[in-house]
Order: structure tokens, then sequence, then C-alpha cells
């Protein structure tokens, strides 16, 4: 465990980001934007905090990180901030803890590039004996997570993987939940969607499930969540109790907090209309009573919106640099798709998204574009008072873009003469001056560039073919 002043920072190479530095330098340049991505309703919440409250100890919490070298505002957002407050009853020394033992665990596993360099090829196997996943969300936006405990095998789950391997997929579930399913959630829903909504079927649990090697499997599990995704939680159906699992729950029940015990509902032995108080018939899966022909290995959700994805992660780059001009979209704005469960979740969304990928500057100030590699576990942080090496921010580099724009284009519409059915296909459903509208715009003004060189070409060339490996025929 870290003491106060020694964290050296997690590791800090992320495959949406490219700012791959110290956390001391963020300390070293001032308190970094923390924002609510969404308003809070103007209500006490469960611990008696009314938001001003809450974004006051928000932001204590924040300054006691910097003073740790510990605060990185691309992946420290303030709904997480919020998160561990709340897990710790807003003590802001215990939250302070809590985290700080929670990055010193994602620096010793790596938790940083898990959907970067774990392929968990035996998904489908493993979710055919212990079926999980993902699956639509409730009536309130929360993304729903079934879970068939009643199945578990563990003699044969591990022939198929290892506990370890079951654990990394499991921290991978999370981590994907965190950086895309409930940003795309929340925009979806216009409001802060920070919690899952659970159906856990227990049909068939007895005594003789809960052997010693699954109670202990079971366990690491919960402290893995506990400790490091705190309040993600925010309604569990269980369906198919039995009677043991009833007189159980009957001892366990009384035990629990007044807030826990109303997270937690056991439904009776007809639990369809149980779950149809929270979520739609076309949102529960058909082999539970109600409409969805989604199965838990298609991942069905927004979230599978390749759009959505990408549109969701340049607003997050967008937010950070306090430009907030995003609107959020209608439930009714979204498809639900079902696509090829072939491929692990490692690599389902770095296929299903267009990557928006950050720059950086190089020693003498020049944006380098594209990935980075991972930087070793052990490679120390930026000292305090480290300059990062950054190029300006995306919002600045799009509006240095457009500046230069509408002249070029203009002249070039001139000389090209678009005509009124060519331009249909630029038409855009985004806002004008959203962020992904003004991207659209110079994708636009590009693709007239090109096309401009390809026809400049062609008359100074006429009947020559092309050779497309020719170094003059590319845009420097």
């Amino acid at each position: 465990m870290p003491s106060a002043g020694t964290w050296d920072g997690p590791a800090t190479h992320r495959r949406n980001s490219s700012r791959s530095r110290g956390m001391g330098s963020i300390a070293a340049c001032g308190p970094a934007r923390l924002v609510r991505r969404y308003p809070a309703p103007c209500v006490r919440d469960d611990w008696g905090k009314m938001p001003d409250e809450q974004d006051d100890l928000v932001y204590q919490l924040r300054d006691s990180l910097m003073m740790r070298n510990a605060y990185d505002p691309e992946e420290h957002d303030f709904a997480l901030l919020l998160r561990f407050l709340r897990a710790r009853e807003y003590d802001v020394d215990r939250a302070t803890r809590m985290m700080m033992d929670m990055l010193q665990w994602r620096q010793e596993n790596r938790v940083d590039h898990i959907l970067d360099e774990f392929h968990f090829a035996e998904r489908e196997e493993f979710l055919s004996i212990f079926p999980q996943g993902y699956h639509k969300t409730d009536k309130q936006g929360h993304p729903v997570y079934v879970q068939h405990l009643g199945n578990i095998n563990l003699t044969r789950i591990l022939e198929v993987t290892t506990e370890e391997r079951m654990l990394k997929y499991h921290i991978q579930e999370y981590e994907r939940c965190l950086k895309y399913i409930f940003p795309v959630c929340s925009k979806v829903w216009g409001k802060q969607i920070d919690a899952t909504f659970a159906i856990v079927d227990v049909k068939g649990v007895g005594f003789y499930h809960m052997t010693k090697e699954v109670r202990s499997v079971l366990a690491r599990l919960t402290k893995v969540d506990s400790d490091n995704y705190p309040e993600t939680l925010y309604h569990t159906c269980i369906i198919n109790a039995p009677t043991t699992f009833r007189a159980i729950w009957a001892i366990v029940k009384p035990m629990l907090n007044k807030r826990t015990q109303g997270k937690i509902e056991v439904c009776p032995r007809d639990f369809l209309p149980s779950l149809r108080k929270w979520i739609n018939d076309e949102d529960i899966p058909e082999y539970l009573g109600g409409k969805s022909k989604g199965t838990l290995i298609d991942d069905v959700g927004p979230w599978r919106s390749p759009e959505l994805v990408k549109e969701v992660e340049v607003e997050r780059l967008a937010l950070m640099e306090g430009d907030a001009s995003a609107r959020s979209l209608r439930r009714d704005e979204w498809t639900p798709t079902r696509q090829s469960s072939t491929l692990s979740s490692a690599t389902v969304f770095e296929d299903a998204e267009d990557r928006v990928i950050d720059d950086i500057a190089d020693e003498d100030g020049n944006a380098a574009v594209g990935p980075v590699d991972p930087p070793a576990v052990s490679e120390p942080a930026l000292s305090a008072g480290g300059t990062p090496r950054r190029a300006a921010s995306l919002a600045a580099r799009i509006r240095s873009l457009e500046a230069g724009l509408p002249e070029h284009v203009s002249r070039l519409r001139e000389v090209m003469k678009v005509d009124e059915k060519e331009q249909l296909k630029y038409l855009s459903s985004a806002p004008p001056r959203s962020l992904i509208g003004r991207v659209e715009v110079l994708e636009e003004g590009m693709e007239l560039l090109l096309t401009a060189q390809e026809r400049s070409w062609e008359m100074e060339n006429p009947g020559q073919p092309r050779c497309s490996l020719c170094a003059c025929c590319s845009i420097m």
C-alpha cells in the first residue's frame, strides 16, 4: 500500500488517449477541470447530501489526490470521485485511502491496459457454462446485467479457462462498462448513468453448489468489485430462488443496512411481474418471459452502436477542454442491433468504434499522431513540476482547421461545380456547432480536397492510368 506523498501514479497509456504523463504534472498546472457531465437532481441523495455539498466534497477529494500526485483528469471524472466518496459515506480521508489502494491495484494488475491486451478467446464457451452479460436497459436507462448463478459449475469452467483468466474477464467487463456502456447509456437517456440493474437467476442453487472452491472464487470476485468499482449497483432482482435460498436471505437481510436492503429484491416464483416494474417487455430476454430475442452472448444494447461510441469519445475529450456544446440523444434515436458474437470483448469494441486518438508532441513540440506503445509498468511518472508534452487541445486544433477551411472549400466548390445531389451526401444529423458536427464538416472538406486532387491529375494526364502508390498523389 503506498504511503501518503509517495504515489507514483498509475500506468497512464490508454487506447483512447496518448497523453501519457505523470500525475505530478497535473498538480503543477493547477486544478484540473472537473464538472458534472449531466446536471444532478436538486434533491438530497441517499446520504443526505444536496448537489452543492456533493460538489464541494468531490473537489476536496480531487485536491487530496492531487496532493499525492495521484489525480488523473482523463480517468478520474466527477462521477468516479462521487462513487468513491459515497462508498465511504463522504469521508474524504477514507475515500482518498480507498482510491489510493484502487490505483495501486490497477498499476499492479495493468488494468489500464486490459481492454487492449486481454483477449478472452474462450468467451462463448465460458458463457455457455456460466451465462452472464449485459442485455439492453431498464426503464431508467441503467444497463441490465443478467447472471445465472445456478449454472455455475467450477469443474467445467476450469476445463475451459483458468481462475485467473476468469477474473481478468470479470475486470475487463467492468472496464468496458465504465468506459463505454455507462457513457453511451448516459448520452441516450440524457442523464448520468453509472450503475447497473442486475437480474440474478439462482435456480438450482443449493448448499452442494457452494463448495469451498466456489465460495473462494465468488469471494475473490466480490472483493475486486467492492474495493475497486464501488456504488455501481442500482438494483438487483433475484429470481427463481429456492426455499433454501429464501431461508438464508431471511437470516441475512436484517444484518444489512436499509439502503442495501432496498437494492436487493427477492422476487416471487412468478418473477415476470416484478421484472416488468423495472424493465419494458421488449427489453427482457425472451427466455425469461420478455420479447427480446437477443442473447447474452450478443451483448445487445445502445453501446453496440459505433456512431454512439465515437460520439461519446469525442465529447469526452471536448468536455475536458470545456466545450459543452454537444446534446444528448433521446431513447428513440437509437436502434439496438445484434452483432456477431465471434469476437471477444477485447476486440468487439475495438472493431465497432472509430477510435478518436489524441495527439502528443515530440521533443520539438511537433504533433505525433497515432497510438503510442504502452510503457513498462515500472516506468516512473514525471516528477512534480514536469511539463506535459502535448499538442494543443482537440477543440483548439479543430478551431484552427476551421479557420482556414471556408475559403478553400468555397473555391473548390466553384471549380468543381458540385451539384445538389452530390451535396446531399454531406448532410449530417449532428447539431451544426457540436464537436461531432464540426468534425463532419472537416471530413467533408477533406473529401472535397481529395476529389479535387483526383480531377486535377486526370485533367493534366488524360487517358493515363494512375499509380495508386505514387508518392506525388497524396496530400501532404
